[in-house]
């Protein structure tokens, strides 16, 4: 494994498979991982991240969106 790396965005810079890999993912896998673009620092992480987000949340993960009775709620804005 190499080096971690800053973000993606800086993994994109200096490893052009990343950037190719990524581009390749459908879009809700895409979006998921920009918004958490700080934890992906190696073209291991990408793809740990990628199959994650492929195949949703697992029975140990809980949802960061609670559902009551089937109803999802999300948490209030927070509002600076």
């Amino acid at each position: 494994m190499r080096h971690p790396y800053a973000d993606l965005y800086s993994l994109f810079r200096h490893e052009p498979r990343a950037e190719e890999y990524f581009n390749r993912l459908p879009d809700y896998v895409q979006d998921q991982i920009t918004a958490r673009y700080r934890s992906v620092d190696s073209l291991e992480r990408l793809h740990a991240f990628a199959a994650q987000c492929q195949r949703g949340p697992s029975a140990e993960e809980p949802s960061p969106i609670p559902e009551i009775g089937r109803q999802t709620y999300l948490p209030p804005p927070l509002w600076l």
